[in-house]
């Protein structure tokens, strides 16, 4: 509640409050870590087994991430934007992140176009078994034929694992 002299010392104390909430929450879920797993049943009946744990199930080839956001970071001004489903090239890289569209290609490479992305990033784990509509940025001989991108950078350490940089055309 506002006073005569401006919020009440109650209001100034909330965003503390949240912040600290906040800070305990992820320590929390830093701590149950090992604990949290993605469990399945393969047959109706069966018991339920972990899998794998959910944090590493989603995190892709670090490696190969890796080194597609060190030849954006020693290829790109530093204004470059990354288009990916992910942050991670772009925070290797140094440079903002744009979130990937679950869209079709068309969509997808028109929005870049117009949002000032200059590259997007291509995992060939999340085109397999994520974003098949991608799958175009993937083959050379499609690629080719698409005037919005170039393939700049690609690696491929083991098969699944490729990852792949194409710089936007304005």
């Amino acid at each position: 509640m506002a006073g005569r002299h401006g919020p009440s010392p109650a209001h100034h104390g909330y965003p503390a409050l949240v912040a600290l909430a906040s800070r305990v929450a992820t320590a929390v879920l830093v701590a149950l870590h090992p604990l949290l797993a993605v469990e399945c049943r393969s047959r109706p009946g069966e018991p339920r087994r972990a899998v794998r744990s959910a944090l590493a199930f989603d995190d892709g080839p670090m490696p190969a991430m890796r080194a597609a956001g060190a030849w954006i970071a020693a290829h790109s001004p530093a204004d470059a934007v990354v288009m990916d489903r992910k942050s991670y090239v772009a925070f290797f890289a140094g440079r903002r992140h744009v979130q990937l569209p679950d869209e079709p290609l068309d969509v997808v490479l028109d929005h870049a176009r117009s949002t000032g992305v200059t590259h997007i990033v291509a995992e060939e784990y999340v085109v397999r078994s994520l974003r098949p509509q991608l799958a175009p940025l993937l083959d050379p001989a499609r690629l080719g034929r698409e005037p919005r991108v170039r393939l700049v950078f690609a690696t491929r350490p083991a098969p699944g694992d490729g990852v792949a940089v194409l710089a936007v055309s304005p």
